[in-house]
């Protein structure tokens, strides 16, 4: 009998209208997304009985509620994952050039994860992306891990079962960011020398159950929270006086790609709330920042993303 393996994974993705109900599809309607690893795992609460009968053993044992969830790790790419970052934001793309900023419209999508040597698939709906980890660093693609949550999973039946979408549309030719295609900016300048960079962003999803249904019935959100931490090589005393005497600043890094597409990620508002410098050895000393980003007047938003495509 044949053995799935991850090489002939395939990740496939479509925006749902209704939260938790995947869309009808024709073919066609669903994304392709490329990825690195896909971790999006159904688990259920364990409910017991503990009614003592004299013999030390449990006499029954249910599964609780339905719990979706999982990291989707990717290298990271213009156009390939907007879908995603719409659902982090809670926003839409708009204008021209296209922005997305924090919003308060809630997108959930359905997600298949298909094994298509063993023509196996299984079907996430009710998913959101709850968490997105960014890191550029000077010696690799740019890589971003898409945290979901969801709400339920079944299985394609048939025999042979088959994938929701017999023709998905590709995922875009498009060769992943890496740092020295880029540019970086700390308080409105290029900054000399950064040597690290990593964006987290966190929506502090909860699953909201009601009676009569395992699968969480909504997800709610409460404040976004966007902190990080940037790496620079010790030069002078700018960036640490600003952590020193709280003065607002501003981070801004635009990841390119050969052909010049563009991911323009900003952040109008920022403080240092840490400032680490350790001399361990004889080298260059680096000093590490850890920030928080907030509202902004001007922009409305405490994050600002512009994409070339």
């Amino acid at each position: 009998m044949a053995k799935a393996v991850g090489a002939n994974a395939r990740t496939t993705v479509i925006e749902e209208t209704t939260y938790g109900v995947t869309p009808s599809i024709t073919p066609g309607d669903t994304q392709v997304l490329p990825f690195i690893s896909n971790g999006a795992n159904l688990t259920r609460t364990i409910i017991d009985n503990p009614t003592i009968r004299g013999n030390r053993q449990l006499d029954e044992v249910r599964s609780g509620n339905s719990e979706v969830s999982g990291d989707l790790a990717v290298a990271y790419t213009v156009s390939n994952f907007d879908l995603l970052l719409e659902s982090l934001m809670f926003s839409s793309w708009a204008g021209s050039p296209s922005t997305l900023k924090v919003g308060n419209t809630q997108k959930s999508f359905s997600m298949e994860v298909g094994h298509t040597d063993i023509d196996q698939y299984r079907v996430f709906t009710g998913l959101v992306v709850d968490t997105l980890s960014l890191e550029v660093t000077t010696d690799g693609l740019v890589q971003s891990t898409f945290g979901l949550l969801g709400s339920g999973m079944t299985l394609t039946v048939g025999s042979p079962p088959t994938s929701w979408d017999s023709a998905p549309t590709a995922a875009g030719d498009y060769e992943p960011f890496i740092h020295f295609d880029g540019t970086f900016k700390e308080g409105g300048l290029t900054n000399e020398c950064f040597s690290s960079l990593t964006l987290n962003i966190s929506n502090e999803l909860e699953r909201q159950f009601c009676l009569g249904t395992r699968n969480a019935t909504d997800l709610t959100s409460s404040n976004m929270t966007i902190t990080g931490t940037a790496v620079v090589f010790f030069q002078d005393e700018v960036m640490l006086n600003k952590f020193i005497n709280e003065t607002e600043t501003s981070i801004q890094f635009r990841l390119s790609d050969p052909a010049g597409n563009y991911h323009d990620w900003y952040l109008p508002s920022v403080k240092y709330t840490t400032s680490t410098l350790t001399v361990n050895d004889a080298g260059v000393l680096p000093i590490s920042f850890d920030f928080t980003a907030v509202y902004d007047d001007t922009e409305g938003s405490a994050v600002v993303v512009t994409r070339s495509v």
